[in-house]
């Protein structure tokens, strides 16, 4: 990993990290009706709902399905 230094980024120096990457299940977008005026919206926002299914409770934010 490479911290970010308050002092200016020429003194950034990499660390050693363990990083965990969770990669869920695969999802579907929905096609694209011609009557749709804000598909892409509505895109992001089912993807953003997806990812936060993945995450902890806390950490869903306004994704969070009650």
């Amino acid at each position: 990993m490479l911290p970010v230094n308050q002092n200016g980024m020429g003194m950034e120096t990499p660390q050693h990290a363990t990083v965990r990457v969770n990669i869920g299940q695969p999802f579907q977008l929905e096609e694209k009706y011609h009557n749709c005026d804000n598909w892409d919206e509505e895109c992001v926002y089912t993807a953003m709902r997806k990812i936060a299914q993945m995450l902890k409770s806390e950490y869903q934010g306004v994704y969070k399905i009650d």
